[in-house]
């Protein structure tokens, strides 16, 4: 089944703001970042983006076209906080709010009350993330440190960095 379908098929019980996170992903994976930003999105800023973090979007892209995330059945998983955040600002998502509960071996599932800011509809994400302990062990033996906050490299410009601002 191509990606095509799987979206059609899934349309009447995905909310609108899914199914365009669905032709976002699928335009990503088919074209690349380099040809997506050329065609479809200009102000992506790729160049300072790591080849791990690009790697986790990916990532992120390949679970939205599987449907994942929608439900905390199916979390997100992998793409840890700052994964989950690159992401969502490349489908242009911001959070409104953030719930955790703890899970199960040390991993929080995070409910992200997200809006699309181009289409203010709005959704609610499911994450499974390491508990801050988790992640601080897994950074220790060599694993991907999470850049969260400030360290966080953006794929577009703050507000502030704006010209004219």
């Amino acid at each position: 089944m191509n990606s095509k379908n799987k979206v059609t098929e899934t349309a009447t019980t995905m909310p609108q703001a899914y199914l365009d996170m669905q032709m976002t992903a699928s335009n990503y994976l088919e074209l690349g970042p380099e040809k997506y930003k050329a065609i479809l999105d200009h102000d992506l800023q790729l160049e300072n983006i790591p080849a791990d973090m690009l790697s986790t979007i990916e990532q992120g892209m390949r679970q939205i076209m599987e449907s994942k995330g929608l439900t905390s059945d199916t979390p997100f998983t992998g793409l840890d906080i700052d994964g989950f955040y690159m992401l969502a600002e490349l489908l242009d998502l911001k959070a409104e709010m953030q719930e955790a509960s703890f899970y199960e071996n040390d991993q929080f599932l995070d409910s992200m009350h997200m809006v699309d800011s181009v289409t203010d509809e709005r959704v609610i994400l499911y994450n499974l993330v390491p508990t801050p302990e988790a992640r601080e062990a897994a950074e220790a033996k060599g694993g991907r440190k999470n850049r969260i906050g400030p360290e966080r490299p953006r794929l577009r410009k703050r507000p502030s960095e704006s010209k004219g601002v």
